[in-house]
C-alpha cells in the first residue's frame, strides 16, 4: 500500500502519456508526423495536454508544469530523431526501446518532489472516484498496452520475424477488442470462467473469419494458430501487470 501511494502521480502521467500517444494519435496526426517537425510537435503537444489533464488537481504547482514540459520536450526530441534516422517503419526492437524510453522518462518523476505528493482531497463524485482509484488507472494503462500498443507490437513482430503484416482495419480492431476482453476476463481471477472464455474466443475468431472473410477481405492467417497466439500472448503479458499492484 505504501509503494502504490508513491506511484500516484507516476501512474496518472503514464496513463495520460499513453492516451496521447495512442488513441489521440489519429491517422492524420501520424501522417503529419511523417512529414517533419511540425507534425511531431503537434503530436508532442497532444501528449503534453493529455498529461496535464491527468494532473489537474496539481496544476497550481510549478513543478507539475515543469515536469510535463520535460515530457513534452523529450518526446519531441525522441520522435524527431526517430523520424530522421529510422529507416524501417515497423522495427520490433526499436519500437520496444522507444516505448521503454518514454516510460523511463516518466519514471524520472520518482526523483522529484512530485513523487511525495499525497492523493488530493477531492469532492466525492463519479469522476473523482475513478480518478482516485489506483486500480482503475492501472487497468486503463494495461488496456492501452494490450490494445493499441499490442497492435503495433504484433505488427512489428510480424514484419521482423514472420513476413510483412498486411492487417486491414477490421483485423486491427478485432484484435484490439479481443485483447481488451482477455484483459477484462483476467480481472475476475476465476480460472474456470477464463477457460470457458478462451474456448469461446477461439470459436468466435473462427466464426468471424468464416462469415466475414470475403466481405472484410480478411487474410487467410487471421484464424491461424500464429495470430491467435500473438494476440493472446500480448494480452496476457499486459494483464500480468495487474498482479504487480
Amino acid at each position: 500500500p505504501g509503494d502504490i501511494k508513491k506511484m500516484f502521480i507516476f501512474l496518472r502521467l503514464l496513463l495520460g502519456h499513453l492516451i496521447g500517444d495512442f488513441p489521440f494519435q489519429f491517422n492524420f496526426i501520424f501522417n503529419l508526423k511523417q512529414k517533419g517537425v511540425l507534425g511531431v510537435t503537434v503530436h508532442a503537444l497532444i501528449i503534453f495536454f493529455s498529461c496535464l489533464v491527468f494532473c489537474w488537481p496539481y496544476l497550481h504547482l510549478p513543478e507539475v508544469w515543469a515536469f510535463v514540459s520535460f515530457i513534452f520536450a523529450t518526446h519531441l526530441v525522441q520522435d524527431t530523431i526517430k523520424l530522421k534516422f529510422s529507416s524501417r517503419k515497423y522495427c520490433f526492437w526499436s519500437y520496444i526501446l522507444d516505448q521503454m524510453f518514454h516510460a523511463g522518462i516518466i519514471a524520472l518523476v520518482f526523483f522529484t518532489s512530485l513523487a511525495k505528493l499525497p492523493a488530493p482531497d477531492l469532492p466525492a463524485n463519479l469522476f473523482t472516484r475513478f480518478y482516485l482509484n489506483d486500480f482503475f488507472i492501472i487497468y486503463g494503462i494495461v488496456l492501452l498496452l494490450a490494445t493499441y500498443n499490442g497492435y503495433y507490437l504484433i505488427r512489428c513482430f510480424h514484419d521482423n520475424f514472420l513476413g510483412r503484416a498486411r492487417y486491414n482495419s477490421a483485423e486491427k480492431w478485432y484484435g484490439m477488442v479481443e485483447r481488451a476482453a482477455i484483459v477484462s476476463m483476467v480481472v475476475f481471477k476465476d480460472l474456470r470462467v477464463f477457460l470457458i472464455f478462451a474456448l469461446l474466443a477461439i470459436g468466435m475468431r473462427l466464426v468471424y473469419f468464416r462469415i466475414f472473410k470475403d466481405k472484410q477481405k480478411l487474410q487467410h492467417d487471421f484464424a491461424s494458430l500464429t495470430e491467435f497466439l500473438l494476440s493472446w500472448s500480448v494480452a496476457l503479458l499486459s494483464a500480468g501487470l495487474l498482479f504487480l499492484f
